[in-house]
């Protein structure tokens, strides 16, 4: 008689390690599930370029980007922006933002330009180019440390590239 309520107890605790070991499984692919929908977005810069605007000749930066959605679900830039760090004549550090404009002198022919709201589908690449005035403060006796190309997606995550050196091309060069 002692013998059946061992064997029970026995029974049960096989059945539940057999359904711990199948949750322990479930999760697992959940997780991998969650964390293939979810991946980062990468960045790519191509190339940036700083020139004068043939029309205004305002000092203007632009950069030719690729933006890769690894994740299995898509993805929203739903702010874009440009972080300038530099140094005043005085040595002090100070950072500017910059919306990007819309910029009429076509510099990259090959490839479109970016606007906001900018939809990635999953599991794609997009690219194209930004372009952005530069204040006139900025062209007086400003070492500029790096500009900082800030994409916000939807759910308010940053997605950032840098560029510490500019080429900058003479109006007759903007062609290229």
């Amino acid at each position: 008689m002692e013998f059946i309520p061992v064997a029970i107890s026995v029974i049960a605790l096989l059945f539940s390690w057999k359904s711990f070991v199948v949750s322990k499984k479930a999760l697992k692919i959940s997780q991998k599930d969650h964390d293939e929908k979810y991946k980062d977005i990468t960045p790519y810069l191509i190339r940036s370029v700083k020139y004068a605007s043939k029309e205004t000749s305002d000092k203007l930066v632009s950069f030719a980007v690729s933006y890769t959605n690894r994740a299995s679900i898509p993805n929203t830039f739903s702010k874009l922006a440009l972080e300038v760090t530099y140094f005043d004549e005085e040595g002090e550090l100070h950072k500017v933002i910059l919306i990007p404009e819309e910029i009429k002198e076509n510099f990259w022919t090959e490839i479109k330009q970016l606007s906001i709201p900018l939809n990635i589908s999953a599991k794609t690449t997009i690219s194209g180019w930004v372009g952005f005035k530069l204040p006139k403060a900025l062209k007086q006796n400003k070492r500029i440390d790096k500009y900082s190309l800030v994409a916000t997606t939807a759910d308010d995550k940053k997605v950032i590239v840098e560029s510490f050196l500019i080429k900058e091309i003479e109006n007759e060069d903007t062609s290229s």
